[in-house]
């Protein structure tokens, strides 16, 4: 090949990296806008609302885990109070957000409440119970774009994330002391 030919299939192809990289960047931009007022976001809330007793103060929040063997994710409704976490797993289809069942984690039953590396804009909870056995395992994030069929939904919580792991907080400091 001679100069001319391998420079314009460089140019060719870091142009095409570009596209691809430019199109995910605006991709995400939008579900991140779309997912402050979208239907799912309104979903997840809404089933809270179904599964925690009323007139609890709670921050809710939307929660996945990834699973790479058994399936590619498992989705949560939660809900945080000062003493319990409320767990709704979700069944996500293209059409619809439903559950079948939720259960309760109180604060006096977890023995051990690990967070991934503090800051930024995700974070990695594993909560354990007196035993030290894994209770449940999940990631939240600030924003949730629909990138795959593995994240199939534009949540975004910027204020819900805050207050979540605030509370995740206190019940670290309440189960060290």
């Amino acid at each position: 090949m001679n100069d001319f030919t391998e420079i314009l299939l460089l140019s060719v192809l870091g142009a095409i990296v570009i596209g691809i990289i430019a199109s995910v960047i605006i991709k995400d931009a939008v579900g991140i806008k779309k997912g402050v007022n979208s239907k799912e976001r309104f979903r997840v809330l809404e089933i809270l609302k179904e599964v925690i007793p009323t007139g609890e103060n709670y921050v809710p929040i939307y929660a996945y885990q990834e699973i790479r063997y058994k399936r590619p994710c498992e989705y949560y409704a939660l809900g945080i109070t000062d003493d319990k976490l409320y767990i709704v797993p979700l069944q996500i289809t293209k059409k619809e957000i439903s559950y079948k069942s939720s259960f309760v984690v109180t604060r006096g039953s977890v023995g051990k409440i690990t967070l991934g590396k503090p800051g930024g804009s995700t974070q990695f909870v594993w909560l354990y119970d007196k035993k030290q056995n894994e209770i449940i395992r999940f990631v939240v994030e600030e924003n949730n774009t629909k990138i795959s069929r593995t994240f199939p939904v534009n949540i975004t919580q910027k204020e819900e994330y805050r207050a979540f792991l605030e509370k995740l907080h206190e019940w670290q400091k309440h189960i060290s002391a």
